[in-house]
């Protein structure tokens, strides 16, 4: 099995986790706790929980300038991370929908592109571009049922977070390389977890009572999402392109849709299997190499 088989195979147990996730915060009562504490929790247990696996995995020669990098690139990546957190989970606390909330936070596949194109001067071979708007249309079809007039402010909140989740990927690419990964995956999620608690203090009233209430969400997002989902992004994202990357992560929709219908009993309609059909269609077109791209220069 070549690298990037077993790298697009990383990447595909990230959203799996990720998809139930979604079902985990729709379940949080944010009257017992506040989105930021709930954050601060289940960041802080995600890096707690990858500390053995940093010392049986990650055995390396001590190297100051990887070390600095790792824990410079770790802090920025865990600023971004927090931002897309927070209004992912606001959002979600809001809208209360797992397949919604996991539509509208997969459209960061069609913003990666654009940023790689913009940030980057990257060029996008034409059959990303239409894997990624395939891809949006099956998730439109497996989430949203009535429309976009049903949008709720939550439903907003979650798109804003899916432009920092866009910007997340990127920065994970340009820095992933140059980093020790499962310590880059602790230092961010330390920064993100620190950031949600000093903002919690301010802004929440934290409360033991409400921590226990949410203990089983906050144990499978910290140990499972966060924990092993993030690091199977990272390590899948070393051998393989940011925009075939977020096609990948954003089937993270269809198995929130599966997992809400399932947990939540949420329905999915014969038009969330074809949605869900689609997806993965746009998947495997998205490694179809076409001989036109759009305006662009490999960095």
């Amino acid at each position: 099995m070549n690298t990037k088989v077993k790298s697009t195979i990383l990447l595909f147990l990230a959203p799996m986790l990720w998809g139930v996730a979604f079902v985990m915060q729709c379940m949080v009562d944010t009257t017992a706790i506040g989105t930021l504490t709930f954050n601060a929790g289940r960041f802080f247990l995600g890096a707690i929980s990858l500390l053995p696996v940093m010392l049986i995995f990650e055995k390396e020669q001590y190297n100051e300038e990887k070390i600095k990098k790792t824990v410079v690139y770790g802090i920025i990546t865990g600023i971004v991370l927090f931002v897309a957190s927070e209004f992912q989970m606001y959002g979600i606390s809001l809208n209360k929908s797992s397949g919604k909330s996991g539509f509208l936070t997969g459209l960061y596949i069609v913003i990666v592109p654009f940023l790689n194109l913009a940030v980057y001067r990257k060029k996008v071979e034409l059959n990303e571009w239409i894997a990624a708007f395939t891809a949006i249309a099956g998730l439109f079809l497996l989430s949203v049922s009535d429309g976009f007039g049903s949008m709720n402010m939550g439903d907003v909140m979650v798109c804003i977070g899916a432009f920092f989740w866009a910007v997340h990927i990127l920065v994970i690419d340009k820095f992933v390389a140059y980093v020790s990964p499962i310590k880059y995956s602790i230092v961010q999620y330390i920064t993100c977890a620190l950031l949600n608690t000093v903002f919690a203090v301010f802004i929440e009233d934290i409360s033991l009572t409400g921590i226990r209430m949410t203990i089983v969400p906050i144990l499978y997002t910290g140990i499972l999402s966060i924990g092993a989902g993030y690091t199977f992004q990272i390590l899948g994202q070393r051998e393989v392109n940011p925009n075939f990357a977020s096609i990948i992560l954003a089937t993270e929709g269809v198995f929130a849709a599966i997992a809400g219908a399932i947990i939540l009993g949420e329905k999915l309609t014969p038009r969330g299997y074809l949605g869900c059909i689609i997806v993965f269609l746009a998947t495997i077109l998205s490694q179809v190499r076409l001989k036109k791209h759009f305006v662009g220069k490999n960095a």
